[in-house]
């Protein structure tokens, strides 16, 4: 996530500098109210297990405003873990998460994304097969990522999400506007 940060302000002046309003490198703009939604795959990354969950997610967000200098949206995440449980010694768990994000990206095909927000997320421990105990907390959140436009309405996008302070997430999705 340091690496991450720390590559953010050449990203966003490497993509503002070369936005332009009708040039090959602008993406396409949507009005205010405009709603996208998508799917993808989370890898949650969380300190000290023997197996990271991975989970399915689903998306959906709407246009706040959207310039040449880029957009405000707000983004919402839906995540459960479907793929593989969590390990740590006998007990599997699953991390779920619902999410709500301000989140902005650069005028460019190849954009970059910021976002920050709010995320609840619950663990289910299940010990030997046994439900044990769910746990849950709610959190502030921020996010970093890559984006690109694969046509207009249908964007590709990589990101890293700080969830907790123990835990992380690397997502990747496909969005459709």
């Amino acid at each position: 996530m340091k690496r991450l940060c720390a590559m953010i302000p050449v990203l966003a002046m490497a993509s503002l500098a070369s936005a332009d309003d009708e040039g090959a490198f602008a993406r396409a703009v949507s009005d205010p109210g405009d709603i996208y939604f998508g799917m993808g795959v989370t890898q949650v990354n969380i300190d000290n297990v023997d197996r990271e969950p991975q989970n399915v997610s689903a998306y959906l967000g709407a246009s706040l405003m959207d310039n040449r200098y880029g957009g405000l949206y707000v983004d919402s995440n839906f995540s459960r873990t479907f793929i593989q449980e969590g390990k740590l010694g006998n007990t599997e768990f699953d991390f779920n998460t619902v999410s709500v994000y301000g989140a902005y990206r650069t005028p460019t095909k190849v954009y970059l994304k910021l976002k920050a927000g709010v995320v609840h997320s619950s663990t289910k421990l299940d010990s030997n097969g046994v439900p044990n105990k769910i746990d849950s907390a709610t959190e502030f959140s921020t996010g970093a990522g890559l984006g690109i436009e694969i046509y207009p309405g249908v964007n590709l996008e990589a990101e890293v999400v700080e969830i907790q302070d123990s835990a992380d997430a690397v997502q990747a999705q496909i969005i459709f506007n």
